[in-house]
């Protein structure tokens, strides 16, 4: 004896029902928003190493020309101190930029880059003139139309005056070309924080768009599910009303 609930009489076997709200992933699929999550990461982590390696080397050469070139002129003096200040300001700002992803501080820094592209150019031109002015100088110390302490009180010095020239102007050509370079790094490095930001943002509204449809979704399916079992019940109804009919007409 089966202890099992008896099927109906004459009752057709059980049939899997096709549904029609199919479940639901958590996450929202990829293909609902293809074009969103356009920040390459590794292409982020590149720009951050190398903007990183542009503060460092800019503050390196304003040291060291804050250390080494020596201008004749006061006014020139005062202004190689403050251009060279506000260098190694800006760059570590831009370090501090990178390294907490503010763009705020990057855009400090890359106005900031912009106005030294000037003064390397003005500093250039005042480190010619400081320049030519040594080696007029220094040949007139050895032709004796100078003094020593004349020289000494003036503050020349004349050994390896050419080196230090030509050492001074590598570093600067190297800063005018860190100059561009940083430019367009910080810019492309706020760029990509800005998109990755609004990426975030649209992520962020998509699920939840996504997570409102699921539940919309399960209550369809709940419905669903009510709305099949009445229809098996009803079917199963029939044809057990149909069978037992049958039996008390044979």
């Amino acid at each position: 004896m089966n202890g099992g609930r008896a099927a109906p009489i004459g009752a057709a076997p059980a049939r899997r029902a096709t549904r029609i709200f199919y479940p639901l992933e958590e996450q929202c699929p990829a293909q609902y928003y293809p074009k969103l999550h356009t920040v390459n990461g590794r292409r982020m982590r590149l720009v951050r190493a190398a903007l990183l390696t542009m503060c460092l080397l800019q503050l390196a050469a304003s040291l060291y020309i804050y250390k080494h070139a020596h201008m004749h002129d006061y006014v020139y003096e005062i202004f190689t101190v403050g251009a060279n200040a506000l260098s190694a300001i800006a760059a570590f700002s831009g370090f501090l930029g990178v390294a907490l992803e503010s763009r705020g501080a990057l855009l400090f820094f890359y106005i900031n880059q912009l106005w030294s592209l000037s003064n390397v150019c003005t500093f250039f031109v005042m480190m010619m003139g400081s320049y030519e002015q040594q080696l007029t100088a220094c040949r007139m110390l050895a032709l004796g139309d100078m003094s020593a302490d004349e020289a000494q009180a003036r503050e020349l010095g004349c050994d390896g005056v050419a080196a230090r020239h030509h050492t001074l102007l590598g570093v600067m050509v190297a800063l005018l070309a860190q100059l561009w370079i940083s430019c367009f790094l910080a810019r492309t490095f706020s760029e990509m924080i800005q998109d990755m930001q609004s990426d975030e943002a649209d992520r962020l509204l998509v699920q939840f768009i996504w997570e409102r449809r699921r539940e919309t979704w399960q209550q369809l399916r709940r419905f669903e599910d009510v709305v099949q079992r009445q229809f098996e019940e009803l079917r199963a109804s029939l044809v057990s009303k149909q069978g037992l009919l049958s039996q008390l007409s044979g």
